[in-house]
């Protein structure tokens, strides 16, 4: 205690006039915006025009409303159950390797990924799909 006290006695200020400063990306700025904060610290997606691959016309409504919770990721997995403080195993019940969650069961799961590379073909999309939004975009590509 007696080091910090000397510490803070000894610290000699300045006379002239304090003033503020940021520096988003190295660059000095008195402008504080809080947008660039976001833009700086935000995972940037590309714009994808969802609406039209999830709620088709004539789709089933349960699986129009399934691809919406999966579009957003609020789907029951184990990951968001145990954010919830649920108590559950958190292992995938396909492969019981990894935890379970939406990226998980979609494009990491050995069970998943024989589907994905099946249905591919099929659809003739790329067989390898890393991430959801990924998918939507070549769906999107294929609805034109």
């Amino acid at each position: 205690m007696e080091e910090l006290q000397y510490f803070m006695s000894n610290i000699s200020l300045s006379s002239t006039p304090d003033s503020l400063e940021w520096r988003p990306e190295g660059n000095p700025s008195t402008k504080f915006v809080s947008s660039m904060i976001y833009e700086l610290i935000g995972q940037h997606q590309p714009l994808v025009d969802r609406h039209r691959i999830i709620w088709i016309k004539r789709g089933i409504p349960k699986h129009n409303y399934l691809a919406y919770l999966i579009n957003l990721n609020r789907c029951p997995t184990k990951d968001r159950l145990i954010a919830w403080h649920l108590e559950v195993d958190p292992m995938c019940p396909l492969c019981n390797r990894e935890p379970e969650s939406r990226n998980h069961l979609f494009f990491e799961c050995q069970f998943s990924t024989q589907i994905w590379s099946q249905l591919a073909t099929k659809l003739r999309l790329p067989q390898t799909l890393p991430t959801w939004d990924r998918v939507l975009l070549s769906l999107l590509a294929l609805s034109r």
